[in-house]
């Protein structure tokens, strides 16, 4: 019977997969805070144009009025 040698303990290599996922699921927070706030400022900005089309819309209503 011959023995199978690994480089590394099977210890190690679960700990390193374990390190792995860890990493990956902070990366992926990470991207989930990064697209939340993207999207605040975006939902902000787009509010403040919608404020301002209103009130040219305003303007220009009342532009056509006249004349």
């Amino acid at each position: 019977m011959t023995e199978t040698k690994y480089i590394f303990p099977k210890q190690p290599q679960s700990v390193t997969v374990l390190v792995f996922i860890t990493v990956l699921i902070v990366l992926l927070l990470i991207l989930t805070v990064m697209v939340h706030m993207r999207n605040r400022k975006l939902k902000s900005t787009l509010e403040e144009q919608m404020a301002e089309r209103r009130l040219l819309d305003k303007i220009c209503a009342d532009f056509t009025a006249v004349y």
